[in-house]
């Protein structure tokens, strides 16, 4: 078992420049790991490391006119066994929560799709916790409350109000409950 941290390598070639602020998002998916990060240009690019060989960065193909900010917040889950499933969600430079996946088995992301009403802080992030299927999302609203995505629309988590702009950590616990922090 190897217990030691390695040398920094690059990962695939970047033809794209990255924001200082940009998060990496991960998701697994089988013994692969895809890479997003959003660029200077607004785009939101991926890779795919197998192995320790990682393909060449290149922009998600999505149909749809969404803008992003560079370094926007990016969220991304994904299967590990079956198909090959990837759900991404990233908040455009207007504040709205959009959503798009991409199905191995049809080689194409679909169109993004805008999730639900509610407008927050550009620079806020999006908590996913499930599976590709039974996804739940939470975000940090413009009035400081937790909001989470139902099936009509965003909903606050109770009324206890927090700082703008703080990230939610969501956990499963071993009873199959949500936590929140």
């Amino acid at each position: 078992h190897d217990t030691q941290w390695h040398d920094w390598t690059q990962i695939g070639n970047a033809t794209f420049r990255i924001p200082a602020n940009a998060t990496i998002a991960a998701a697994s998916l089988r013994s692969d790991v895809h890479l997003f990060v959003t660029g200077n240009d607004g785009k939101i690019y991926r890779t795919q490391v197998s192995s320790d060989l990682a393909e060449d960065w290149a922009p998600i193909d999505v149909a749809g006119t969404v803008t992003f900010l560079p370094g926007a917040s990016i969220s991304v889950t994904g299967t590990r066994t079956g198909d090959t499933f990837v759900e991404l969600i990233a908040v455009d430079k207007e504040g709205g929560i959009y959503r798009t996946s991409w199905n191995e088995m049809f080689g194409d992301w679909i169109a993004w799709s805008l999730e639900g009403t509610l407008t927050i802080p550009q620079d806020a992030t999006i908590t996913l916790i499930g599976e590709v299927g039974s996804l739940r999302l939470f975000t940090m609203g413009d009035d400081g409350r937790v909001y989470a995505r139902t099936a009509v629309d965003w909903e606050p988590v109770g009324n206890t109000t927090g700082t703008t702009g703080l990230p939610i950590t969501a956990r499963l616990d071993s009873a199959g409950g949500i936590r929140l922090y």
